[in-house]
C-alpha cells in the first residue's frame, strides 16, 4: 500500500488556505512550495465521515453515542500530531483522543486558521 503524503498550507499574508499538494509522486514546482509565511498542515491519511481528507489543523466534531462512551457529547477539537500520532485535542477541557481509522464518525467543521472561534467554549 502506498502512503499518501499530502500537505496544504495557510498563507498568513493573504489569509487564504492554499490547495493541497500530493508529494508522494515526483516533486515538481508547486504554487506555494518554497513561499515564506505559510503554515504547513500534513494529511493524516484519514477521511472524515463525509469522505473529506483530514489534515493537521482541521477542527472536527464527533457526537456521543453508545459506541464511543469515553468521548463527551459533541466533542470538538483540533487535529494535532502529538508524540506517537494524530490526536484530536480540546484545549479547554485538556482532553485528547487518538485519531484512529475506527473513529469514522469524525466530521470536519472548520480549521484553526479560518474558524478559531469553533474551539472556544
Amino acid at each position: 500500500m502506498n502512503r499518501v503524503i499530502k500537505f496544504r498550507a495557510w498563507n498568513e499574508d493573504s489569509k487564504t488556505m492554499l490547495n493541497p499538494v500530493d508529494l508522494s509522486g515526483p516533486i515538481s514546482t508547486y504554487e506555494w512550495l518554497g513561499k515564506k509565511d505559510v503554515a504547513l498542515m500534513q494529511y493524516t491519511g484519514l477521511k472524515d465521515k463525509n469522505g473529506d481528507d483530514i489534515y493537521e489543523g482541521d477542527i472536527v466534531i464527533i457526537s456521543y453515542d453508545e459506541i464511543y462512551t469515553l468521548i463527551p457529547q459533541d466533542f470538538i477539537g483540533a487535529v494535532e500530531y502529538m508524540k506517537d500520532g494524530y490526536c484530536v485535542h480540546n484545549r479547554n477541557e485538556s482532553l485528547a483522543f487518538p485519531l484512529y481509522h475506527e473513529f469514522s464518525e469524525w466530521e470536519i467543521i472548520g480549521n484553526i486558521y479560518e474558524n478559531p472561534e469553533l474551539l472556544e467554549n
